[in-house]
């Protein structure tokens, strides 16, 4: 793709079936049967409300290319993998992004 002269800028891929990010985050913790809670946090104020990506582009430089796989069976596979891993070969994530949120009188302070 990158040596295709008439495509500029980014090609997105990904489904066009709109769905949002509580929504994934239900279903990934339904599927995984985890007792983890959603936390909500103010969107930063470029923050898309809506992820619906464009995949024209996409199906016309890769000969027809859609998406085939639904979301729950794609989260099936992806979720098998992360339980097949040693986590005891890999480091544990760095700090990058700062402390963790706290409460402090019933407000969270990021």
């Amino acid at each position: 793709m990158m040596n295709t002269p008439d495509v500029i800028g980014p090609v997105n891929l990904g489904n066009p079936v709109e769905f949002s990010i509580n929504d994934l985050a239900r279903h990934v913790i339904r599927m995984t049967g985890s007792a983890s809670k959603i936390v909500y946090h103010p969107l930063a104020q470029d923050d898309p409300e809506r992820r619906k990506p464009d995949i024209t582009l996409a199906g016309r430089v890769l000969n027809g290319w859609a998406p085939v796989v639904p979301l729950e069976q794609g989260l099936q596979h992806t979720i098998a993998y992360f339980k097949s891993l040693d986590f005891s070969r890999y480091r544990p994530p760095t700090d990058m992004y700062g402390p963790p949120p706290t409460e402090v009188g019933g407000v969270v302070q990021v």
